[in-house]
């Protein structure tokens, strides 16, 4: 039986691809389990950690390791870290766009005293933005 093409490999994880794409789907699992107010609090702080993780990771494996092999792998965890917001506010839901003159806000009549407020969302959603 053939492993098939499309999953993760060792190998993968060394590319900024494979990077990025581990830091994001990571991040969204872990922040879908969370409520959502923490889940867009710490989103940003996981994705921030995972992607050193993976940039230093791939440095311990060079075999002539200098300074610089860590200062690159510095640097490259930033580049996993924005690549990865990147893809995550090209996932998140579209923001609809209105041309023109905005329209006025809808008045609302509450009795003296009352407050609105909106239902809590149970958990983090998986393309929540993470900043």
């Amino acid at each position: 039986m053939q492993i098939p093409n499309e999953f993760f490999t060792v190998t993968s994880f060394g590319t900024l691809g494979g990077s990025t794409a581990a830091v994001f789907v990571i991040t969204s699992g872990v922040g879908y389990f969370m409520s959502a107010d923490k889940s867009l609090k710490y989103k940003k702080f996981i994705s921030l950690a995972l992607s050193f993780v993976c940039a230093f990771v791939a440095a311990s494996l060079v075999s002539d390791k200098t300074w610089l092999t860590w200062l690159v792998a510095f640097v490259n965890g930033w580049l996993i870290f924005l690549t990865a917001v990147g893809v995550n506010s090209v996932a998140k839901s579209p923001v609809a766009i209105t041309l023109g003159a905005p329209a006025a806000p809808a008045a609302k009549t509450l009795a003296p005293g009352a407050t609105v407020t909106k239902p809590p969302i149970a958990h983090g959603r998986f393309r929540d933005p993470w900043y």
